[in-house]
């Protein structure tokens, strides 16, 4: 079914979003990059091979266009592929409830630490040579268990590269060239993807689920970070020797939480002082039989009114903007610090197991 740009627009600001990126594949629209008018939240728009929208500069001065280009991951040699991928991811990111589920029984170290992302959020109401894709590739394969049981995907993405589940529980891997301006922020930012045919059928809380996704993912991450700093010195008999210190960045990610409160506390009182002007403005023009010095006081109101209401927006996009900032900051420590961690867990273990290997070689 072939659409145009504009329908597909259309569809989205009726559902309180405002579009921001869009990502092209093979000349059609397959990706849209959203904020939520409600909340200042993220939200990815993919769109099913059976919707065509065909690429085509749209009037919208203000969004940015990227074109993708699908590679293979090929998971090389290298110490972390090699150890990393034998772990059961599926076991290893244990399922995430949001009501918290209990652990499972003793297995072996990463058998363990993986049950520890395993857990699915349940919600109310051909380029091997590249470390940075393949990083993302892996993380993606243990997060996306965390929304095996909901119609929700997720997707990574960096300056270079995207990666993204999709309904068949695979991962798909692009490389982004931007079509119009180079970027050089290359944090890594966390996303939730909602289809377009979900978008058009599902109701009017799906922003709430997207936070719910991230407020769930974000409990893993943090759980599975203070796991993997205290196997860390389960793994070693002297502990003393190592210096791993998270609290900085708990410390850090709570006061980026802190300043999101706020931020989005202020953005709802900026939408209700809109709604309010907008009202006083309909009631002024609706308003029938006015004298002439009626109807220019009239006016008068509503200049003022019109200028209000111009501050507020400006403000409001400021807001916005400093919500994105903040929400990109979050996601880039905690995924890297995950990450890291995570890898750390798996070297470490292949490290204490292949001296303890050589020990046997002496008996």
């Amino acid at each position: 079914m072939e659409l145009s740009i504009e329908k597909l627009n259309t569809i989205i600001s009726s559902r309180s979003l405002i579009p921001t990126k869009y990502y092209i594949y093979k000349k059609k629209y397959a990706l849209i990059e959203t904020v939520s008018i409600k909340n200042g939240e993220i939200i990815l728009i993919w769109i099913p091979d059976k919707y065509t929208f065909p690429y085509e500069k749209n009037n919208r001065s203000d969004c940015k266009y990227y074109k993708l280009k699908k590679i293979y991951v090929g998971l090389n040699e290298n110490i972390v592929d090699k150890y990393g991928n034998h772990v059961d991811a599926k076991d290893f990111y244990p399922e995430l409830d949001i009501k918290e589920k209990n652990g499972q029984g003793d297995k072996h170290i990463e058998d363990y630490l993986i049950d520890n992302y395993n857990r699915p959020i349940s919600i109310d109401s051909s380029v091997s040579n590249f470390t940075e894709v393949r990083d993302m590739y892996r993380q993606l394969s243990r997060l996306k268990y965390c929304v095996q049981y909901i119609n929700y995907n997720l997707a990574i993405i960096s300056n270079r590269f995207l990666c993204m589940t999709n309904i068949r529980d695979e991962i798909e891997c692009f490389v982004i060239r931007n079509v119009e301006e180079q970027n050089h922020n290359n944090n890594k930012k966390l996303h939730v993807v909602i289809s377009l045919e979900m978008l058009i059928s599902i109701d009017n809380n799906f922003e709430d689920d997207v936070k719910s996704i991230h407020s769930g993912l974000s409990k893993i991450l943090d759980k599975n970070q203070l796991l993997h700093y205290n196997k860390l010195y389960e793994l070693f008999d002297k502990k003393d020797d190592i210096v791993i210190d998270i609290r900085s960045i708990e410390n850090i990610k709570q006061q980026g939480q802190h300043m999101l409160q706020k931020y989005e506390s202020l953005l709802q009182v900026l939408n209700e002082k809109e709604t309010e002007i907008l009202e006083k403005m309909k009631k002024i023009i609706s308003q029938e039989n006015n004298t002439f010095h009626t109807e220019m006081e009239n006016k008068v109101i509503q200049r003022k009114l019109k200028e209000e209401y111009d501050n507020i927006s400006k403000r409001r996009d400021k807001v916005r903007e400093k919500i994105f900032q903040i929400h990109d900051y979050i996601s880039n420590i905690t995924l890297k610090a995950d990450e890291i961690l995570f890898d750390n867990i798996v070297l470490l273990k292949t490290i204490t197991t292949n001296i303890e290997k050589l020990q046997q070689l002496f008996l």
